[in-house]
C-alpha cells in the first residue's frame, strides 16, 4: 500500500517537473524570439508569455495533482455556476482584462478615451485599470487626478487609443478670414506652414528612419460661413501620430499668426465687438429710445 502511494507521488512529482521544464524550454524559445525587439513591444509580450505560462501550470499542475477527485471538481462546479450568477461584476472584469491584454486594446503609457473617461493608463491589474488624468490642453503635465476603472467597461463601451504607432490620424485646423482677404494667399499660406511643420517633425534622422514616417499629403479646402461671426472658413487637414499632435498644432498656430499680423491681403474675423463710453452729462432715456443698449431706469449716482 505504502509503495502504491510513493509510486503515485513520485509519478506526479515527474510529470510536474516535464511540464515545468516543457514551460521553461518554451520561454528560452520565446527569448530568443523576442530578442530583436523593441523594449517596450518586448515588455509587452513579456507579460503576456508569463500570464499564459501561469494558466498552463496552474492547468496541467492541478489536472496532475487532482486526478481521482472527480467528486470534488463536481462540486467545485456548482459552486463556480453560483459564484458566476452572484460575482457577475468581478467575473467581466477579470474577462475585461484576459480581453485587453490578448486583444492588445491598450498598454501602460497609452491615452485613451473609453466612456466619459480620458488619459494615460498607468497599470492593468485583473479586475481594474488606473487611468491618470491627461494634461491641459497644449501642456504636458499632469492634473493630479487618477480613476480606478473596472475592465469590464471595455467589453460594454466604446474605446478609443490616441496613442497608437502603427498609423497617423488625421486632424483639422480651422482658420476663419474675412470676405475681403485673398483666400487663395490664405490658403498657401497656411498649408505651406502646416506642411513645413510637420516635415520637420519626421524628416530628422536617417534614410531608414524617414523611410518609416510616410505621411499622407495635406489637403485645403475653403467653406463660407454666414453665422456670427461670418467670413470664409479654411480647413486644412493634415496626418500625424497622435503623440505628435499638440506640438505640431501649437507650433502652426504660432507660425501661421506670425506671417497674418505682416500680412495686408489676409485678415482673420472675429466676432464684432460693441463699446459704449457712458458719461455723466449722457440722457439714458435717449439712449434707450435709439435702442443703443438696454440701461435700467434706477442708476445709482
Amino acid at each position: 500500500m505504502n509503495d502504491d502511494v510513493a509510486f503515485q507521488i513520485s509519478t506526479k512529482v515527474i510529470n510536474t517537473l516535464i511540464v515545468v521544464f516543457i514551460i521553461s524550454l518554451v520561454y528560452l524559445v520565446f527569448r530568443f524570439w523576442i530578442k530583436s525587439m523593441e523594449l517596450e513591444t518586448k515588455s509587452k509580450y513579456k507579460k503576456r508569455f508569463w500570464y499564459a505560462s501561469g494558466i498552463i501550470l496552474v492547468y496541467f499542475v492541478g489536472k496532475i495533482w487532482m486526478e481521482g477527485f472527480i467528486h470534488l471538481f463536481a462540486f467545485l462546479g456548482i459552486i463556480s455556476a453560483a459564484l458566476t450568477i452572484t460575482q457577475k461584476e468581478t467575473l467581466m472584469n477579470f474577462v475585461g482584462w484576459f480581453i485587453i491584454m490578448w486583444r492588445d486594446h491598450f498598454t501602460e503609457g497609452d491615452r485613451i478615451e473609453i466612456g466619459s473617461y480620458k488619459g494615460y493608463v498607468h497599470s492593468i491589474g485583473f479586475f481594474y485599470f488606473t487611468l491618470c488624468d491627461e494634461f491641459v490642453h497644449h501642456r504636458h503635465t499632469p492634473t493630479g487626478k487618477t480613476f480606478r476603472i473596472p475592465n469590464g467597461l471595455v467589453i460594454t463601451s466604446p474605446l478609443t487609443n490616441h496613442l497608437r504607432k502603427a498609423q497617423m490620424i488625421e486632424y483639422k485646423m480651422i482658420y476663419l478670414i474675412t470676405q475681403n482677404s485673398s483666400i487663395i494667399e490664405a490658403m498657401n499660406l497656411i498649408k505651406t506652414t502646416v506642411d513645413q511643420v510637420v516635415d520637420s517633425v519626421y524628416q530628422k534622422g536617417d534614410e531608414k528612419e524617414k523611410k518609416t514616417h510616410h505621411v499622407p499629403a495635406s489637403s485645403v479646402y475653403i467653406k463660407p460661413k454666414f453665422d456670427e461671426p461670418s467670413g470664409i472658413e479654411v480647413n486644412l487637414c493634415y496626418y500625424c501620430y497622435p503623440k505628435d499632435q499638440i506640438d505640431i498644432e501649437k507650433k502652426s498656430y504660432q507660425l501661421i499668426l506670425e506671417a497674418l499680423q505682416s500680412s495686408d491681403s489676409i485678415e482673420l474675423a472675429f466676432a464684432p465687438t460693441h463699446r459704449f463710453i457712458l458719461h455723466k452729462e449722457l440722457d439714458f432715456e435717449s439712449l434707450q429710445s435709439h435702442k443703443l443698449v438696454d440701461f435700467q431706469k434706477s442708476v445709482k449716482k
